[in-house]
């Protein structure tokens, strides 16, 4: 679930030392990970409604919608799979690159 670096990661991260910022290894949580926790979490329909009524040039209700689904998703356990997958790929992009 965890899979590949984010396509585009290694030339942004690139870009980013070459301007002088201090820039830690990272890796991609894929949309079905993301999917799945929704899933499991019981929250589709919950931010389904909260991205319902915006269209693609509001700008700040997104940024409501947006606060409204990381309050959803504050405090609901990771699944078991989705979270052994993230702490591997932890361990070997981050812990192992560092």
């Amino acid at each position: 679930m965890t899979g590949a670096p984010c396509p585009g990661w290694p030339e942004a991260r690139a870009r980013l030392a070459r301007a002088g910022f201090g820039v830690p290894p990272g890796f991609c949580v894929t949309t079905s990970a993301y999917l799945d926790f929704v899933s499991r979490a019981g929250l589709h329909e919950p931010v389904l409604a909260a991205m319902s009524a915006l269209g693609v040039s509001d700008a700040p209700p997104f940024g409501a919608a947006a606060a409204r689904i990381g309050e959803l998703s504050a405090g609901q356990p990771v699944p078991a799979p989705t979270a052994a997958a993230i702490a591997g790929a932890y361990a070997v992009e981050v812990l192992h690159r560092a």
